[in-house]
């Protein structure tokens, strides 16, 4: 799995860093916590739709919990801007919340149901295939992860602390092969611009 492997390569490299976000708010919280981890990086305040970036700049361009608050067009647009500031034979990876994660889809579920979902519109995605094809850049593959993280949706559930426990306890048991039937809060796309 190119993600896992690669992302965790490059951040240990002197590489440049830069984080963009539209919420002012949200660079300080990333900033603060960087710098509590004595890590470098440059945090930039723009809009992904139009990123006030050179072309040509990374080697990968990702995000996360983003696309999914958009409508396919959009998706489309935001994901050829990474790619505009992506170098040739970078990568372009996109974390979304899966549908196909059932802890995730109930907590959310009951969150809109009763009035307590905070995260707005968000509409989970099963594949981001089409989006990175119509956008231009080469699908390359997608996978889950994070299916305990899920399961911090099922707090929007009153007394939901034993299930989450016995599942906790009940997923750690399984063998890595059952553990793959199981997908994971974030799905991970991962698209490869050509070398030209």
């Amino acid at each position: 799995m190119w993600y896992r492997t690669h992302l965790n390569e490059v951040s240990t490299k002197r590489s440049k860093r830069y984080f963009v976000d539209y919420s002012l708010k949200a660079l300080e919280n990333s900033e603060k916590a960087f710098k509590e981890r004595g890590v470098e990086a440059n945090f930039l305040h723009s809009d992904i739709r139009m990123l006030n970036i050179l072309s040509d700049s990374f080697d990968i361009t990702w995000n996360v919990g983003v696309l999914e608050h958009f409508e396919e067009e959009e998706q489309v647009a935001i994901v050829q801007e990474m790619a505009r500031i992506t170098k040739p034979g970078g990568k372009v990876v996109i974390l979304t919340p899966s549908a196909d994660c059932l802890p995730y889809r109930v907590g959310k579920s009951y969150a809109e149901e009763y009035g307590t979902w905070p995260y707005g519109k968000e509409e989970p995605a099963t594949t981001l295939e089409n989006v990175i094809r119509k956008s231009g850049i080469i699908f390359k593959e997608e996978y889950n992860v994070g299916f305990l993280n899920s399961l911090d949706f099922l707090d929007f559930i009153s007394d939901a602390g034993a299930v989450k426990e016995f599942m906790t306890s009940w997923y750690n048991k399984l063998s890595a092969e059952d553990k793959k039937r199981f997908p994971g809060y974030l799905l991970v796309s991962v698209g490869e611009l050509s070398q030209d």
